[in-house]
């Protein structure tokens, strides 16, 4: 039983090593040879066994030792980790990129190295590797030692064993920081040039914008020549191009002195930093300097005051300046915005000048009109006073032809024509002195004149006419009037013309006064008469062939000269007049020196003669 249990496995272990060993193909063969034989041979077949399997071993070492070779020559990082990135291979690249030794490294979990927020994303990432599956691709950014970030490509491989279960991986790493920061620059130019095409957009649009506004600013301009409107639209238009807080336009006061405010948008936008001296300094200070636009920072007092950036733009018309234009707001002015400001201040410069040229051109068309209707008004008027004495003398010298019998008829006759031709010939003296006057070739004669008789007989010879109109003519001398030296002549015809006008146009039962006093170093004489000039009037009623134009001028007659005459004359002997009318009374006031001027002046300060 033994030797049946022993021989017959042996015997086909036999069989089989022999045809191992000749064939390699097991089949069923004698079993024949002895048992010595069998063990022989069976040894045999575990010895070849044995080599074959030496022989393989020292080829895979080989291979090994050729596969570690070229891995850690490698210059990408390799690594091997377990699911759990506990690390059990890294290649010198990679503790080269790392910085660390290979006992720092193997056995350390990676995963321990990420920020919290990237930990679980990973290992979600490696859960999902499958063998049909088994590659998984990610970038990752490190700190490098000069502070700027590195970065590596991994590609990594699940290793299964038979079962499919992940056993291990092997990461294979590639730096593409260059690659990565090129595409960083890449991008941050593309940024960049987004940026600049975006700028440039903006800009280009703002410029079509502001090139719309002055274009409509212009049309405007040239439509309308009413200053009023044209400020309005200016600060109108420029509020809302550069969304401002407030828009002023100030326009200089009378001789190049202080600012006046002409118009701001919103209405109620008031210019209060007016009142900070240093804006106001300035200002001034560029009052005379072709400067086309100053800034200036300043806090604007209101109620919880910020601060505002205000520009200052000169509105110049050649070498004058007009005014200023103020545009404010709380952020920057930007270079385009600046020249838009500088180019509607321009505008509207140019828009001040052609305004005031056309209302200067209406006032001269005016003036040439009322010169026209005064000239016509003198030429009807000399042709009237001129027509009338000549009728009357030629009707007086035909009434002589018939009465040269009647000597009484005759003498009355005579009287007529000489009151006529002594009309006729005032209107020339007054004419000719007119015309003297004015060049300056009028010759006085200054003597000494003592008052009290001269005015009693001036004031007796106006008296009949006073009486005529049921007047009352009276005269007030204070007591105690030294002697005037001056053209008795002239001072006559003055105070003779005043009592004329004011015995023509006051009322009948009227009264007239004139009163004589001394005053500084000269006389005052004041004719008045209880009525009055309206006071629209009162500036013109010195103008030559002027007259009142409710006033009837054939009942009254006159040429309008008399006014003109005294006014110049006075101011000949170097004296000054004024005129004032209110509460139904007139007065005309005439100051003259005691002693007359070696040189007097033609032209004196009116003013003041309204306050004597």
């Amino acid at each position: 039983l033994l030797d049946k249990a022993l021989s017959r496995p042996l015997r086909r272990l036999t069989q089989i090593a022999e045809q191992f060993v000749h064939s390699g193909i097991p089949a069923l063969a004698s079993m024949d040879p002895g048992p010595i034989w069998e063990v022989q041979t069976l040894a045999k077949a575990w010895q070849q066994a044995a080599a074959s399997q030496q022989a393989l071993l020292d080829r895979l070492w080989q291979q090994q030792q050729q596969y570690c070779a070229v891995v850690e020559q490698q210059t990408e990082l390799i690594c091997r980790f377990r699911p759990d990135t506990s690390i059990t291979y890294a290649n010198p690249a990679y503790l080269r990129f790392f910085g660390r030794s290979a006992e720092e490294t193997i056995g350390r979990r990676w995963r321990d190295s990420l920020p919290p927020e990237e930990r679980e994303a990973v290992l979600q990432a490696l859960a999902v590797l499958t063998p049909e599956h088994p590659f998984h691709r990610s970038e990752r950014e490190y700190p490098g030692e000069d502070g700027q970030s590195r970065w590596v490509s991994w590609v990594d491989r699940g290793i299964f064993d038979s079962q499919g279960q992940l056993v291990e991986i092997l990461s294979v790493g590639r730096e593409i920081t260059e690659k990565k920061r090129a595409q960083q620059q890449l991008e941050a130019l593309n940024r960049e040039l987004e940026a600049q095409v975006a700028l440039r957009t903006a800009q280009l649009e703002q410029a079509l914008r502001f090139e719309a506004v002055l274009r409509s600013l212009s049309g405007q301009m040239v439509a309308s020549l009413n200053e009023g409107e044209i400020l309005e639209e200016v600060v109108k238009s420029l509020a809302e191009a550069l969304h401002l807080s407030g828009c002023h336009i100030l326009l200089t006061g009378a001789g190049g002195s202080g600012w006046i405010p002409a118009c701001s948008f919103p209405e109620e936008a008031d210019p209060v930093y007016l009142n900070d001296p240093e804006l106001v300094h300035l200002l001034h200070s560029h009052a005379f300097l072709e400067q086309p636009w100053e800034v200036h920072c300043c806090c604007q007092k209101e109620k919880g005051g910020h601060w505002v950036q205000l520009l200052a733009c000169s509105l110049w018309d050649k070498q004058e300046r007009l005014g200023v234009l103020l545009v404010e707001r709380q952020q920057e002015f930007s270079e385009a915005e600046r020249q838009l400001a500088y180019q509607v201040a321009n505008l509207c410069a140019l828009a001040l000048r052609q305004a005031r040229l056309y209302e200067a051109a209406q006032a001269q068309v005016k003036e040439l009109e009322r010169l026209n209707l005064l000239k016509d008004d003198f030429l009807s008027t000399v042709s009237h006073e001129l027509r009338t004495p000549m009728a009357n003398v030629r009707m007086a010298l035909q009434m002589l032809q018939i009465a040269c019998d009647n000597p009484k008829k005759q003498q009355h006759y005579f009287a007529i024509a000489l009151k006529e031709c002594n009309r006729q010939i005032d209107l020339i003296n007054d004419l000719l002195d007119m015309q003297r006057l004015a060049a300056e070739k009028y010759l006085l004669q200054p003597e000494e004149i003592f008052l009290p008789h001269y005015l009693r007989d001036l004031v007796a010879a106006a008296q009949p006419l006073a009486q005529g109109k049921k007047q009352n003519l009276q005269l007030r001398l204070e007591e105690g009037i030294p002697p005037l030296e001056a053209d008795p002549t002239a001072l006559g015809r003055i105070l003779r013309e005043l009592l004329h006008n004011a015995i023509k146009y006051t009322a009948p039962e009227g009264s007239i006064h004139l009163r004589v006093a001394q005053e500084g170093e000269g006389i005052l004489f004041v004719c008045s008469n209880s009525s009055e000039i309206p006071e629209a009037e009162l500036p013109r009623i010195f103008e030559k062939f002027y007259r009142i134009p409710q006033s009837d001028r054939w009942k009254h007659g006159g040429t309008g000269l008399g006014l003109s005459l005294v006014k110049q004359l006075v101011e000949h002997m170097g004296g000054r007049i004024s005129v004032s009318s209110l509460e139904g009374w007139t007065h005309f006031r005439v100051w003259l020196p005691q002693s007359p001027d070696p040189a007097p002046a033609a032209a004196k300060d009116l003013s003041r003669a309204g306050s004597a």
